[in-house]
């Protein structure tokens, strides 16, 4: 993957950012958080971060997971259902070609994930 799509990638998740910084109290906590881990883990998985190797990735891959989980889970009940839905097809849809290696429309989908998720979770919590 060439250094352009995965900067643009990565920059995605100043999206989690923006939304840690729009909210109050333990939600700005929770989604800063995750935002921390979303941008470390994808800074490893791309290899433009310091860390290097499938220890380290399969590692901060959990990290992310359950951050994203538990975050996800407290929004889960007050989320925009359309919104909330479409973030849910695109991280499915991510997956499916992170696991067919297509690593362009990974980085498409998945970073397409990280915008609308923020939203929800703003829009959520």
């Amino acid at each position: 993957l060439g250094r352009s799509a995965r900067f643009a990638f990565l920059a995605t998740n100043v999206a989690y950012f923006a939304a840690a910084w729009s909210l109050q109290g333990w939600p700005r906590l929770g989604v800063g958080a995750l935002a921390a881990v979303s941008t470390i883990f994808h800074l490893v998985q791309t290899g433009c971060g310091c860390l290097r190797g499938p220890v380290w990735t399969h590692r901060l891959s959990r990290c992310d997971i359950a951050m994203a989980s538990a975050v996800g889970a407290a929004a889960a009940r007050s989320a925009p259902v359309i919104p909330a839905a479409a973030a849910f097809v695109l991280f499915a849809v991510a997956i499916a070609c992170r696991k067919r290696r297509r690593y362009n429309s990974y980085l498409v989908t998945h970073g397409l994930w990280h915008l609308l998720s923020a939203w929800v979770l703003s829009e959520a919590l």
